[in-house]
């Protein structure tokens, strides 16, 4: 598999193992968690664009923050909504930077 890291999150997949791999962000383990506890509590939610956009780093513009609506929490929303205002300063920090670079 590959995956030997002793540090941090991850342990090795076993028979008791409900999440396994792939989750690199704190976007995707808050998905994890969210989706258990709709099951826990007995309302399973099937959200598949949502997963998409808190797994998947890179598709996540292209699905608005509602499509997690009847998933998340309202701290969780805020969570999320605090993640995307940081992935668009970055984008916003990193055109000024080229910008500045071709005037240059």
């Amino acid at each position: 598999m590959g995956c030997t890291s002793v540090r941090g999150m991850y342990r090795r997949p076993t028979n008791t193992s409900i999440v396994v791999h792939f989750l690199k962000s704190e976007s995707a383990m808050r998905y994890v968690s969210a989706t258990l506890r709709s099951e826990r509590d007995g309302w399973p939610v099937v959200a598949r664009r949502c997963c998409t956009r808190m797994v998947w780093t890179t598709e996540r513009r292209k699905h608005p923050a509602e499509v997690c609506d009847r998933l998340l929490t309202g701290e969780e929303k805020g969570l999320e909504l605090a993640v995307d205002e940081a992935l668009r300063e970055e984008s916003r920090a990193a055109r000024r930077d080229a910008i500045k670079a071709e005037v240059i």
